[in-house]
């Protein structure tokens, strides 16, 4: 887990408990829980054009660092195509900058929800509505949020962090 400035406090172990292949999706378990957790978007509908952040913990700062401090990473872009490669409706396409670090990672609209994961560094996420469906089928409980009402991009970073974490794997 990190500290509020993004230094490492302590490393968490972790099992998994389900992987999703086809959909690039995997759910975690922590040994200790944590007490933040994503709201995520109740919108039924992908709308392109539509403003999104990502957060995520850039790999080079965990290898090239004597000492990593997995800050995290806030970047903004828009949907550019609310449907993935040949038409999949269960991916979009954002703009935002990614790297490896953002893989598994948030998608964000403006009011701080999460309306996707990252699946690869090609711009494409799930969509919420498709991981729900894998929460839901592991019977794991989420809060989803009707809020619209936009916040800033740093307010966005501050509720991020609380909630993402940097994967380590020390196999």
């Amino acid at each position: 887990s990190l500290n509020s400035d993004g230094s490492l406090r302590r490393l968490l172990n972790t099992t998994v408990v389900r992987v999703d292949k086809a959909n690039n999706l995997a759910v975690l378990k922590a040994l200790t829980p944590n007490k933040s957790f994503a709201q995520i978007s109740s919108k039924k509908q992908t709308t392109q054009g539509e403003r999104t952040y990502t957060y995520g913990y850039d790999r080079s700062d965990m290898v090239n660092a004597k000492t990593p401090t997995y800050q995290g990473r806030i970047t903004d872009g828009i949907i550019s195509s609310a449907s993935g490669q040949n038409n999949d409706v269960r991916f979009m396409n954002v703009t935002n900058e990614l790297n490896n670090g953002n893989i598994g990672g948030p998608v964000l609209a403006e009011n701080g929800d999460v309306i996707g994961v990252i699946s690869d560094k090609n711009q494409e996420a799930i969509k919420s509505s498709m991981f729900t469906i894998f929460l839901n089928e592991l019977n794991i409980g989420y809060k989803t949020d009707k809020n619209s009402k936009p916040i800033s991009p740093s307010k966005i970073a501050e509720k991020s962090q609380k909630f993402t974490v940097p994967l380590v794997c020390l196999n």
